[in-house]
């Protein structure tokens, strides 16, 4: 399947010309704080498209500070990187200590911060991909129909499932989509729903050491 991100404008507003009825009747509708903010660039997924965990999450969320972060060059270049799948220096571009400081790699790292510990910054930026349900930032999920690039997104959790990835469901209606992935032998899920702390007590010792072992 063709990657539609390849695609995506090279100014404001990034939204997909395919996407653009659906985000255009979700933004009419929506609530400020789940309106989709179109001068940030999406992020549908972050990570090394064949990493062997794959996180699977709602939307991106949306700090005011994006805005700055987002209008650097460099940043830009990161995320447009992962986007069209090209490898930059870290494969999860938020992970990149020259990011260190933007709202969204300050919560990545927050919440990976126990898998970190234990294996090294490195490892876990180059072998964990990261999968939303939403491609666009909002300061609250809420779900949109009917926009086209999920099915990229939903491709690319297929490509995951057929390589045996370890998956962990945090939220996002992943299983809405696909009913069959609650069967998968390889889906963790954290003990407290819609936290996405990958730590030993929300994942459990077992299934952390399990992300662990996959990750190196």
């Amino acid at each position: 399947m063709d990657n539609p991100w390849t695609d995506l404008p090279r100014s404001r507003p990034y939204v997909l010309e395919e996407d653009r009825r659906a985000v255009d009747a979700h933004n009419a509708r929506a609530a400020d704080r789940h309106r989709f903010q179109l001068d940030l660039m999406p992020e549908p997924f972050l990570g090394r498209r064949d990493a062997p965990v794959v996180v699977l999450l709602g939307n991106p969320g949306y700090s005011i500070r994006d805005h700055e972060w987002h209008e650097r060059q460099d940043f830009r270049h990161a995320i447009r990187a992962n986007l069209e799948h090209r490898r930059d220096e870290y494969a999860h571009p938020l992970l990149d200590p020259s990011f260190a400081d933007a709202s969204g790699s300050r919560w990545w790292i927050g919440r990976l911060r126990h898998l970190i510990e234990r294996t090294s910054l490195r490892i876990v930026a180059d072998n964990l991909l990261v999968l939303e349900a939403l491609p666009y930032h909002s300061d609250k999920f809420k779900g949109a129909h009917g926009i086209p690039s999920q099915n990229y997104t939903q491709h690319l959790l297929g490509e995951a499932r057929r390589r045996s990835a370890l998956l962990i469901f945090v939220r996002g209606p992943w299983m809405k989509r696909d009913p069959g992935l609650a069967n998968y032998p390889r889906l963790l899920e954290t003990n407290t729903p819609q936290v996405a702390h990958l730590s030993p007590r929300n994942l459990g010792q077992e299934h952390f050491q399990q992300v662990v072992e996959a990750l190196t």
